[in-house]
């Protein structure tokens, strides 16, 4: 998540329609069998997927009661982040195109234990 994403009520209802999703962490150039296998577990259970990666390049500084949730990077000349969440995004949507599935992808900050 990005201080550029859409608007808190955008995501509200977004976020609603996630309820129980498979959440599936992904970084560049990762075995694609990784999400092969979330596609599977989201067939089973009949629900979303949700494709996430974590840019550690940044920090959550505070979140609005809302939920909306505010970023900093840790190094200020340096926004490798959002390339990696686009070629994260762009990758698992050729892998996830001729499947019947609907997915999403997200960005968010920090520490990605915590983040996810």
């Amino acid at each position: 998540m990005t201080d550029s994403t859409s608007n808190p009520s955008d995501e509200a209802t977004q976020n609603a329609a996630l309820q129980k999703a498979v959440i599936v962490g992904i970084q560049v150039d990762q075995d694609p069998r990784v999400l092969d296998e979330a596609v599977r577990f989201a067939r089973l259970l009949n629900a979303p997927l949700v494709v996430a990666h974590v840019d550690v390049t940044r920090f959550v500084t505070y979140e609005d009661p809302d939920g909306y949730v505010h970023s900093a990077p840790i190094d200020i000349n340096f926004d490798a982040g959002a390339a990696e969440f686009e070629a994260v995004e762009a990758a698992a949507a050729t892998q996830l195109r001729d499947r019947d599935i609907t997915w999403t992808a997200r960005q968010l900050v920090g520490d990605p234990a915590l983040a996810i």
